[in-house]
């Protein structure tokens, strides 16, 4: 007797307090603090009834599959305000935040106010969480690149344009955000100041640059991050592991996404700011380290994927509200590596995946036959399933919740009679495999019914709960069948252990990936935006049209297919100059239904290449370059009207007089003094004078016609021969010119020659000298003087010629109105048979080469027909060429102008002065002959001639370049 109680006492010491222990029992519970024990421990002491043992499946859905929590992410919608509970991430897991101030905006002025906005998000409410990556508005961001400026980093580039930065705070920052401080620092409503550093907080900033079609609301943001930093012990040198880390030294903790270190540190407790804790506060050594390490190192077993690689077999995340119940957070972490956890004794142990290896093996004999024995073959039918649908948080679907694929079991399906599925919610697996693997286990786990209430002699009194036995039985043709025990319970005074146990198989969680895993298709998560728009059958063509005054324009007609076009839309075109790839021109088609634009204002047989695109909500793609060429439309006669180009924009050769050729003689330009054209006297080289009038002792004044001059300054050469009549006395040309242009002709300033040239003769005297008017002035006038002093009452001007002294011959990229004459040189070949009336050009066969004419030993180059002439008028006709003689052979090349009378009797003569050259260098000469001619039926043409001291066979074009004849005539007065 002594001896039994001795016995009895040695077992109770080497024991447990009694106590029951079942998964997940109301001990442990009591020791996070979610709730008080249902059932006092001593009541199980004197129980020895059976006890229902859950499979995993069904512990998956213990008894709440209405109240089950959600698999999608806890925080899905950035929060506002500020009663939010604390949170923090375990494992990699996504969130969107809480807003930690509501949304910033700047600048708020200037061309684009409000361009730039900021949210300031808090990630999680301990430090340490890492930045993976972001959702925005449904996609995620993977075009990021470092920032250049107060931003960490930058994405979403469009046209070399980023549009979203981030920077990100993972708690240990020490200084407020610099891009907050550099824009919001004197915000009117909530300035960012030095003290928001957010210390302990992780917390993102994002800043949005405008873009109406990126962004056209308020954005949505997502993180995708890994969690907390936490203690695993398999890296603790000192408590048997191998590492650095160290519990009471958190900067050596790592990030995990074990699931088993994640419910170790739970119940160890979580520290949070101001020295709270969240979790349980179990000692050390009531979390026996063996177990923990093989639970954890089950978790991390490698794993080969049907795709090839690997990875770990049990990973979890999640994000936790500090105002949770950590027993709630452990079951969905037990679930997320098909664990059980068990407390028995004070001591908290876990088993993840398959059963262990047996720890107790027993047969038929050993069973205590005087105490109960109970076989529960089969479950109720609430507790038989013969398939598995599963949801998790996807990251493949930016997070949210999404079906795995199902799992079923047709044959146990036909042996149950009907189809039974069991729903479960898996919110800590964010893998679709892992999912795999744990339902295609539980489904097979969940068929083992079997379960078993017997009591075994003391030498049992070592199992736990959790622990694997092995039963040989004839009577229930068992052969070392294993079994895990669910409960148990001691009798303190015989030491009998009766327990509760479960069939167990390790070959239900085998994987074989090529067989068991189900290939998924993970949909695009990003928008399906209407592919970009191309403008079809886009075509140009070179044409012309007609412009009010007959004459022909070019343009490019362009052309497209409208029928996919809408009324709202438009077209956006650019044209650009094939042979520089110069800007032409570029606009906007506001009609596209027409199909066709016609572009005018471009140059004549010149290729563009044209482009365009359609303009919508967003612009479309640009259609490839299509090139065209202008038809040659060259100047015609009705381009040119009254004053369409002015004097002063067109370089003219020296001979162009703007006296004689502007039409002094004509009624039309005003004139002021006593003044008369009269023949002039014989010692003057020209046939007509101007004889300026004026009393003895008075001015004599006559003003030639008004003409336009460059704004930026210009210098005029004049040339006359003259002299007084009737006494002494001075006579001079000068040149008034005007602000103003030439129909406002206001009285201006005089302008006279370098050095004052003038006549102080009564014999003929030739002089020639420069007027130069300065930059400022539109228009002039010529002004003959006779002066006030002597006794002289009549002044004579001959041969008077008054021109531009310009360096070139051509026209100049002058102002000219209209589509006129731009940039373009005027050679023999451009300007042929225009037929313009009588003081102007008038048929110019222009070109003619140089050869024999036999009447004369001359060929006209150049030839005006001015046809009959009924009245009187006065000609003024000038020829300008370039020459040079022959010092090879001494031959002289001659130049001069040639008069042709016809109808009757045809006959020419040189008429005016012959110019000459004897050198083989080009000479510029010139030639100006003023004359009457009309008032009889005879016809008249004028030209240039050539001729030389040699055979004129030898005349060539070697001899003669660079020919013009300018002819005007004004009737006789």
């Amino acid at each position: 007797m002594i001896q039994t109680f001795v016995a009895l006492l040695i077992v109770a010491l080497l024991v447990p307090a009694p106590a029951a222990a079942e998964p997940v029992t109301a001990a442990i519970a009591l020791a996070l603090g979610g709730g008080t024990a249902a059932v006092a421990a001593a009541g199980f002491i004197v129980r020895l009834g059976v006890s229902f043992i859950f499979s995993a499946l069904a512990s998956a859905l213990a008894g709440k599959p209405a109240a089950q929590r959600p698999s999608g992410i806890k925080t899905d919608v950035t929060t506002t305000g500020g009663v939010n509970a604390e949170s923090f991430i375990l494992g990699r897991y996504a969130t969107a935040g809480n807003l930690a101030a509501p949304p910033y905006s700047h600048p708020n002025d200037g061309s684009v106010p409000n361009q730039y906005l900021t949210y300031v998000i808090d990630i999680a409410d301990k430090p340490g969480v890492t930045f993976n990556r972001m959702i925005l508005n449904g996609e995620y961001i993977t075009d990021w690149q470092a920032s250049d400026g107060d931003h960490d980093q930058e994405g979403v580039i469009e046209n070399s344009v980023p549009h979203v930065f981030l920077t990100w705070h993972d708690g240990t920052q020490v200084a407020a955000d610099a891009y907050m401080m550099a824009n919001y620092d004197s915000y009117p409503d909530r300035p960012w100041t030095a003290d928001m550093v957010g210390a302990g907080i992780t917390y993102a900033v994002v800043t949005f640059r405008y873009n109406r079609e990126l962004f056209n609301s308020l954005p949505g943001v997502r993180f995708e991050v890994d969690g907390v930093p936490l203690y695993d012990p398999r890296a603790d040198t000192t408590v048997g592991g191998s590492g650095a880390q160290r519990w009471d030294d958190p900067e050596t903790w790592t990030q995990t996404t074990n699931p088993a270190v994640m419910i170790y540190n739970i119940l160890r407790g979580i520290a949070l700011s101001g020295g709270r804790s969240w979790g349980g506060k179990v000692a050390a050594e009531d979390l026996p380290l063996d177990n923990w390490f093989a639970a954890m190192n089950e978790c991390d077993v490698v794993v080969s994927l049907k795709s090839g690689g690997s990875q770990k077999q049990y990973r979890a995340g999640l994000e936790v509200a500090v105002d949770a119940q950590p027993s709630e957070v452990i079951d969905d972490l037990l679930n997320a590596c098909s664990a059980e956890m068990t407390e028995f004794g004070g001591v908290y142990k876990i088993r993840v995946g398959p059963p262990a290896l047996p720890t107790y093996v027993f047969s038929d004999d050993d069973i205590i036959l005087d105490r109960p024995e109970v076989l529960r073959p089969y479950p109720g039918l609430e507790g038989v399933f013969n398939a598995v649908h599963a949801d998790f948080p996807s990251p493949a679907a930016l997070w949210e919740s999404r079906d795995a694929p199902p799992r079923y079991d047709t044959a146990a399906e036909a042996e149950d009679g009907r189809q039974l599925v069991a729903d479960v919610s898996l919110p800590a697996v964010y893998d679709q495999r892992q999912v795999q693997r744990l339902t295609k286990a539980w489904l097979a786990d969940s068929r083992r019914f079997r379960q078993h209430s017997l009591a075994l002699p003391p030498e049992a009194v070592t199992l736990e709960p959790l622990d694997t036995v092995s039963w040989t039985s004839v009577r229930h043709s068992y052969s070392a069948k294993l079994f895990e025990v669910g409960e148990l319970s001691d009798d303190p005074r015989t030491l009998i252990q009766s327990l509760s146990i479960r069939e167990r198989d390790g070959g239900d969680f085998a994987w074989v990936p090529a067989s068991d895993e189900f290939d998924v298709f993970d949909p695009a998560t990003a928008p399906v935006r209407p592919a970009d728009r191309y403008l079809t059958d886009f075509t140009a063509l070179g044409d012309t049209i007609e412009a009010p005054s007959g004459a022909l324009r070019p343009v490019l007609r362009l052309s497209w297919d409208e029928t996919l076009l809408h009324e709202t839309e438009s077209i956006g075109f650019e044209i650009e100059r094939a042979s520089d790839l110069s800007d032409v021109a570029s606009g906007v088609i506001d009609n596209p239904l027409r199909g066709k634009k016609t572009v005018r204002g471009l140059m004549p047989n010149t290729q563009y290449r044209v482009r365009a695109r359609i303009l919508g909500r967003k612009p479309g793609l640009w259609t490839g370059w299509v090139t065209a060429t202008t038809p040659n439309t060259l100047l015609q006669a009705m381009d040119i009207a009254e004053e369409g180009i002015l004097s002063y924009h067109i370089d003219v050769p020296d001979f162009a007089s703007l006296w004689v050729d502007q039409g002094h003689e004509d009624d039309r330009y005003a004139r002021s003094g006593p003044f008369t054209y009269a023949d002039a006297p014989a010692s003057y080289e020209s046939e007509r004078v101007i004889e300026v009038s004026g009393a003895a002792g008075a001015f004599g004044i006559v003003f030639g016609p008004k003409f336009d001059i460059d704004p930026a300054g210009e210098t005029f050469h004049f040339d006359y021969e003259g002299d007084l009549d009737g006494g002494s006395g001075v006579m001079f040309l000068q040149i008034q010119a005007s602000t103003k242009g030439r129909k406002n002709f206001a009285s201006g300033t005089y302008f006279s020659s370098a050095g004052g040239v003038t006549i102080t003769s009564t014999a003929r005297t030739r002089v020639n000298g420069t007027v130069t008017i300065p930059a400022g002035y539109r228009s002039a006038r010529v002004q003959l003087v006779k002066g006030s002093d002597g006794t002289a009452t009549v002044a004579r001007f001959g041969r008077l010629a008054v021109y531009r002294q310009n360096a070139e011959k051509k026209i100049r990229n002058g102002n000219l109105p209209g589509v006129k004459i731009v940039n373009l040189d005027i050679t023999g070949d451009k300007i042929a048979d225009n037929a313009v009336s009588l003081g102007g050009l008038a048929k110019a066969t222009a070109g003619r080469k140089v050869g024999v004419d036999t009447s004369f030993a001359a060929k006209i180059v150049t030839e005006i027909d001015v046809g009959y002439l009924s009245e009187d008028y006065f000609w003024t006709v000038s020829g300008f060429a370039e020459i040079r003689g022959d010092t090879s052979v001494g031959a002289t090349t001659y130049f001069g102008l040639q008069e042709t009378i016809y109808d009757p009797g045809s006959s020419s003569s040189a008429i005016g002065t012959v110019d000459s050259d004897a050198s083989d260098a080009w000479k510029k000469v010139e030639v100006t002959q003023q004359f009457h001619r009309g008032g009889s039926d005879y016809g008249y043409a004028f030209g240039l001639h050539f001729d030389c001291d040699r055979t004129v066979a030898q005349l060539t074009q070697n001899n003669v370049r660079r020919v013009a004849l300018v002819l005007r005539a004004n009737p006789a007065k």
